[in-house]
């Protein structure tokens, strides 16, 4: 378990990251399309800038998950319009300088695996490939796979669960069953749900993480 101050660094340096990456985009990368399905490059930025600094609050994502009779894929597409609408009028400058203010939980694996997985839903979309740091790397991987990161990331083991997955860039592995090998940010990407990152992994058991990741992406496709 990576302690709380480690974190705190880690999210310190994505964030200082992201905003170096949203200060270079072209007005046509922030209309480009993202890895998440139905919303842009700028839709992105808006929805982790506004993640990390805790809006919407909780009253309005339980009232959302109400109304969409707590379908997570519906309830995420309600708040993004929400913050579409909201945000609409500001600059693209705004919106940047609003990601670069102080992180409000700042020691948060939560917040960390958002800046992270949501970095290469842009850098992917618009071809920006990145190195991302090891143990960054790692400490979201493993986030992502826990009980607490399964709840509040992406319910990534709903996914994962029967298989082996090994990085081959790095020191991690994770679980039993047929083996999904590839570089470690593919796996992270895939098992978070982006269908996008499923071609840079091989190994016997892909077929049944191809399978779950597409029944999960397809939910948001007609949400």
């Amino acid at each position: 378990m990576t302690d709380t101050a480690t974190i705190a660094a880690m999210n310190q340096n994505e964030q200082t990251e992201w905003v170096a990456l949203a200060r270079s985009l072209t007005p046509d990368e922030w209309a480009a399309p993202s890895l998440c399905t139905g919303l842009s490059v700028r839709d992105v930025v808006v929805h982790i800038a506004a993640h990390i600094h805790r809006e919407p609050r909780s009253a309005r994502i339980a009232a959302a998950y109400v109304l969409t009779g707590f379908a997570v894929a519906r309830t995420e597409r309600r708040l993004d319009r929400w913050q579409r609408r909201r945000h609409a009028a500001r600059s693209t400058d705004e919106i940047v300088d609003w990601l670069a203010e102080p992180i409000s939980s700042p020691d948060s694996p939560t917040q960390l695996s958002e800046l992270v997985i949501h970095q290469q839903d842009v850098r992917r979309a618009i071809s920006r490939p990145r190195v991302i740091a090891a143990d960054r790397l790692r400490a979201v991987l493993d986030f992502s796979a826990s009980k607490d990161g399964n709840r509040s990331v992406n319910f990534a083991n709903n996914r994962i669960g029967g298989l082996r997955l090994v990085a081959t860039d790095l020191d991690w592995t994770l679980g039993d069953g047929p083996e999904v090998t590839g570089p470690g940010e593919a796996i992270l990407v895939a098992i978070n749900g982006r269908n996008q990152a499923l071609s840079d992994l091989s190994g016997p058991g892909l077929p049944t993480l191809i399978r779950r990741t597409v029944k999960w992406s397809s939910k948001f496709a007609s949400a």
